[in-house]
């Protein structure tokens, strides 16, 4: 049934308890706006149901000002039994040495519930083409996917697929495997405004404790986060300063130190900005005091000592001024090759040209507590 269009009064008897109201735009369209009897803004909507035999009027996503709510459009139902990729892919930088990576393949089940193969093609210079199967009530499977040595950067690799099993189902589009340069930086849409394009891929969650157990964010005071990165593809380590209550601690010590395989050389510095180990030699950032120059938001440690950093809302010469305003710091590591950084300095152009300080896989330790 299609209500009358503007300038036509209503009452909505449940909803408004009998207030005049009238509907400033074609209400048969859905949404609009809804004035009180006396002209008076009443609120915006996005959609209606009207009872004709009690004259009641339910506004949805009734709102005072502003836009009306729209209405969340559910996700489609699959139809269609399919298998594809799943995305994104694994992440693969040129090496000296021979690589293998596990491309992950999704069987979206509708109709079809026993046995399904799929036959995956991989393209050239990779290797790895095989039939993929999934036993009944599986879903998910993973295929190696090997990269030659010295795979120049860029180089790409076609994923394409056909099925054997399950004659309902269709296949996903195709999909590159592209060979990323050692240190190329990752486009990440979560970095906060202003914010530089890190160096390398970020690592901001893939922790543990002591105990290999998983740890969101920092962990508890004094609980040991432990970290690592390989040689074959660099990465930055990144983790927002610890909370308590909800808020980002105001003040308190971070201390880092080797784990596992040695030597290991670790950059770390204090920052606003997740990768960021620049803005911490700046001269914004630097202190003088007894006729010397201080850094106290960046420092560098050798594995086997560690090193440590301390903030606090102030700062001074050997703590780090982090403000009470409602931003996130982060502390930001990488390993970086002995000799190219001191307490005071940065190595130019990491991971490359020998700036980067882990031979194989490292693994390193940092935990935090009060100052």
């Amino acid at each position: 049934m299609k209500l009358p269009n503007s300038g036509i009064r209503f009452f909505a008897l449940a909803a408004l308890g009998a207030t005049a109201f009238q509907i400033s735009s074609d209400v048969s369209a859905g949404t609009g706006s809804a004035k009180k009897g006396d002209g008076t803004d009443l609120c915006t909507f996005s959609s209606f149901t009207y009872d004709t035999t009690t004259g009641v009027m339910q506004l949805t996503g009734c709102v005072t000002g502003g836009t009306p709510t729209p209405t969340p459009t559910p996700t489609p139902t699959p139809t269609t039994d399919t298998f594809s990729f799943a995305l994104p892919l694994p992440t693969v930088v040129t090496s000296s040495a021979a690589q293998t990576v596990n491309v992950g393949i999704n069987f979206t089940r509708v109709t079809f519930t026993g046995y399904g193969q799929a036959n995956i093609n991989v393209g050239l210079p990779c290797t790895g083409s095989a039939a993929t199967f999934f036993s009944p009530g599986v879903n998910s499977a993973a295929l190696p996917v090997g990269v030659p040595a010295s795979t120049p950067a860029g180089t790409t690799c076609t994923l394409s697929m056909s099925a054997a099993l399950g004659a309902s189902a269709v296949q996903g589009p195709n999909q590159t495997l592209t060979i990323q340069a050692a240190g190329t930086p990752t486009s990440d849409p979560s970095l906060p405004p202003g914010c530089p394009t890190p160096a390398a891929t970020l690592n901001r969650s893939t922790f543990f404790d002591v105990t290999l157990a998983p740890v969101t964010g920092f962990g508890a005071q004094g609980q040991g986060l432990v970290f690592g990165d390989s040689s074959q593809s660099p990465t930055i380590i990144a983790v927002a300063l610890p909370k308590s209550g909800g808020a980002q601690v105001a003040s308190g010590v971070v201390q880092y130190v080797g784990w596992s395989s040695y030597p290991q050389n670790i950059e770390a510095a204090l920052s606003k900005c997740p990768g960021d180990f620049t803005s911490s030699l700046s001269s914004a950032a630097a202190v003088n005091q007894y006729s010397a120059t201080f850094y106290p938001c960046h420092s560098f440690g050798e594995g086997g000592s560690g090193n440590q950093l301390y903030w606090n809302t102030t700062g001074d010469y050997l703590s780090c001024a982090v403000p009470n305003d409602g931003t996130t710091w982060y502390l930001n590591m990488r390993y970086v090759a002995y000799g190219y950084t001191t307490k005071d300095t940065t190595p130019t152009g990491w991971p490359a040209a020998g700036t980067y300080g882990c031979s194989g896989t490292c693994r390193s330790l940092t935990s935090w507590g009060p100052h």
